[in-house]
């Protein structure tokens, strides 16, 4: 679940471990990035340069991180960055290890508010310790183009609308003919799932159960937007006609990240809004999916002597004119992490009041099972599915692979 951080600054102070000397002299840090290009390398070039204002003792040598295999070569090796924007789905496995630092104390001494941080426990912490600050949110919400809704005489979504209430209105605004789709179906169906209370992998034990009652009804229906409602191209379709919410081809989407740059976008051909997820009827339950990278600090830095500095510089990433960055129209498709830069966002023009509806749902989102080899998991079951909506494959057939294939790629992860 997602949390806004509250009590963690109280939980930081209770850690045992006293915090990292700082060294003498002037400091370079090991910088593994993985926003390597457009709009987001601009927030990691301006954060590194107000670092260097801010503490001219301090300097970020900016390294490009790369795949999921290389920064597993980096630890093999040693030779991982003082401070890491970790993968959220090598958490598991690096986490357990110890090779992450403990950056309670740090944060403690360097009297910074981890209540004024949005956080993802299950991302920014390991063991019950925090080794790191959420610098991407990405959050999958509900948006739909009010013009649509308007003209067709539709009900806009409120915050008890259904599942049931959501089919009717897809299938009330598709023109199909017309390449404009009801809805788009993406492929985080997690949220859907979680909605109706149908886990598809134990975190627990790590046994993928796609393959259960409760799951195969809500893929059923997810299955029938596509297959016999026709309010959601099929995956084949998406890719030949490319429809895009943005340029008015999807009157719904599930999974967009509300943000101005949307606002850019659109370029006045429509007003959108942000909708609360519908909820199954079974259930009464409407949950989004939120999900995202930290900074993390390793336990290189303190071996270095340097981890304080590496605290000094992460904890820099949230002064105001970083965190301004992600409200100033860039794509960076993730919430400001800075609670009260993401309040502004209440005010700011460029986002439709309803961006309230955000910073509601947020500390009730769900993200992603946090057991090694979920980015495999992934890659294995969705080919599976994707045939299913393509006509190409029963649902019961699909199940079985989904399964079978799924399981294979947690049962091999690396750990």
């Amino acid at each position: 679940m997602v949390v806004p951080a509250a009590g963690m600054a109280a939980a930081c102070g209770t850690q045992q471990e006293p915090p990292a000397a700082k060294s003498a002299g002037p400091v370079t840090l090991a910088v593994d990035n993985d926003w390597t290009g457009g709009d987001r390398l601009k927030v990691i070039q301006a954060w590194s340069e107000h670092v260097s204002k801010k503490h001219p003792n301090v300097k970020l040598e900016l390294r490009e991180q790369g795949s999921q295999d290389k920064v597993l070569a980096l630890f093999a090796t040693d030779q991982q960055g003082d401070l890491m924007q970790l993968s959220e789905y090598l958490i598991p496995v690096f986490g357990p290890k110890g090779v992450l630092a403990d950056i309670g104390p740090s944060l403690s001494s360097l009297k910074f508010d981890a209540n004024s941080v949005y956080d993802i426990k299950e991302i920014s912490h390991s063991n019950g310790k925090r080794h790191g600050l959420m610098t991407q949110i990405s959050y999958f919400g509900w948006a739909y183009n009010k013009n649509y809704f308007q003209e067709a005489g539709v009900k806009e979504p409120t915050a008890s609308w259904t599942w049931n209430d959501y089919l009717e209105a897809a299938r009330r605004l598709s023109r199909t003919n017309d390449n404009r789709w009801g809805s788009h179906l993406s492929g985080e169906i997690y949220a859907w799932l979680h909605s109706a209370n149908a886990p598809y992998l134990d975190v627990k034990t790590a046994k993928v159960t796609w393959d259960t009652p409760a799951v195969r009804e809500g893929l059923q229906f997810l299955a029938d937007l596509v297959l016999r409602h026709r309010v959601t191209p099929s995956p084949k379709e998406d890719a030949e006609k490319k429809p895009s919410f943005n340029t008015g081809g999807y009157a719904m989407t599930p999974a967009l990240q509300p943000n101005p740059a949307v606002t850019k976008a659109i370029d006045g051909k429509f007003q959108w809004e942000i909708a609360y997820p519908p909820k199954q009827p079974k259930t009464n339950k409407g949950v989004v999916l939120a999900t995202g990278n930290p900074y993390s600090v390793t336990a290189r830095a303190k071996t270095r002597g340097v981890q304080l500095e590496a605290a000094q510089a992460l904890t820099a990433f949230f002064d105001k004119p970083v965190q301004d960055l992600y409200v100033g129209g860039l794509a960076v498709n993730s919430i400001p992490p800075l609670k009260s830069v993401a309040n502004s966002l209440l005010s700011n023009r460029d986002v439709p009041a309803s961006f309230k509806v955000v910073l509601e749902t947020l500390p009730s989102a769900v993200t992603y099972e946090k057991v090694p080899g979920f980015l495999d998991f992934q890659r294995a079951w969705r080919p599976e599915w994707d045939m299913v909506l393509n006509g190409e494959a029963t649902l019961e057939q699909a199940l079985v692979n989904m399964t079978r294939k799924g399981q294979a790629a947690v049962d091999q992860a690396a750990r």
